[in-house]
C-alpha cells in the first residue's frame, strides 16, 4: 500500500482525522504506553487511518515531540542586549532546559524548532546575532548546528544519568576490571570525579561553547 505524501489528500483518506488531532491524542497518552494502535484506539479509527499520516512509530514519536519543544521554545525570553556571547549561552540553556522538562522525547528531537513560528523566534534571533558580531555565513551555520549538537548531547548524558549510571560506566568498569590497579590513572581518576553528573557540566560547556566561537571571530 502506497502512503499519501504528507499534506496531501489520498483516495479514501477520512477527513475527520487530521495530523493535528492525530498528536493531540498522541500527547494525551504516556510516552511508555503511545504506539500506532493506542492512538488509534484513542480516536476510535482503524490504525490504517494513522499510516496516512505517520509511517510508524518514531515519525509519530518525532512529531510530538517537536510539539512539545516547540510550545517550550515558544516561552523564551531574548537576552536584554544584543551580544552574541549572551544569545549563545541563553539559547544554549533554554534548548536544554525544555529537553530536560521532557526526557522522554529527547531523543527524538530532531530540530530546535515546533509547531508554529514562535518556536523558530530563538533560533533566528541567535542568528542574527552571530551575524551581526561578524561570523561569516558558513560559520555561523555550522556555530548555529554545533550548538544544538552539544545543548541535545549534554541533555541525554544527563538524562542517563538521572535515570541510572551513564552506559559507558559500566563499559569502563569491565576495562579496569581486566587492569592492574595501577593502570591508566588519570582515566581512574576522571571517572571518579563523575563529570557527567556534576551540576557544573552544563555551564562548562556554555562557556566553552563561548570560547570556541569567539575564535572564528575575524580579528
Amino acid at each position: 500500500m502506497t502512503v499519501p505524501a504528507h499534506g496531501t489528500r489520498g483516495r479514501g483518506r477520512p477527513a475527520r482525522v487530521s495530523r493535528d488531532s492525530i498528536i493531540e491524542a498522541a500527547r494525551s497518552i504516556p510516552p511508555v504506553d503511545l504506539s500506532m494502535q493506542s492512538v488509534a484506539d484513542r480516536l476510535g479509527v482503524d490504525r490504517s487511518t494513522i499510516n496516512y499520516h505517520f509511517s510508524d512509530r518514531e515519525d509519530l514519536f518525532t512529531a510530538v515531540a517537536a510539539f512539545a519543544f516547540g510550545n517550550e521554545m515558544s516561552g523564551f525570553v531574548a537576552p536584554p542586549v544584543g551580544d552574541w556571547r549572551q544569545w549563545v549561552a541563553t539559547y544554549a540553556r533554554a534548548v536544554h532546559s525544555a529537553l530536560r522538562r521532557h526526557p522522554e522525547f529527547a531523543g527524538y528531537v530532531r530540530l530546535a524548532s515546533g509547531a508554529d513560528a514562535a518556536a523558530f523566534a530563538p533560533i533566528e534571533g541567535l542568528i542574527t546575532a552571530l551575524t551581526h558580531a561578524g561570523f561569516s555565513e558558513r560559520n555561523m551555520a555550522q556555530s548555529v548546528a554545533y550548538v544544538s549538537e552539544v545543548v541535545h548531547a549534554a541533555a541525554r548524558n544527563e538524562i542517563l544519568v538521572t535515570s541510572g549510571r551513564h552506559p559507558q560506566g559500566a563499559e569502563l568498569d569491565r576495562f579496569f576490571d581486566g587492569q592492574s590497579d595501577d593502570a591508566v590513572p588519570g582515566l581512574r581518576r576522571l571517572v571518579e570525579l563523575d563529570p557527567y553528573d556534576h551540576e557544573n557540566h552544563f555551564e562548562f560547556a556554555v562557556t566553552m561553547l563561548v570560547a570556541g566561537l569567539e575564535t572564528l571571530l575575524p580579528t
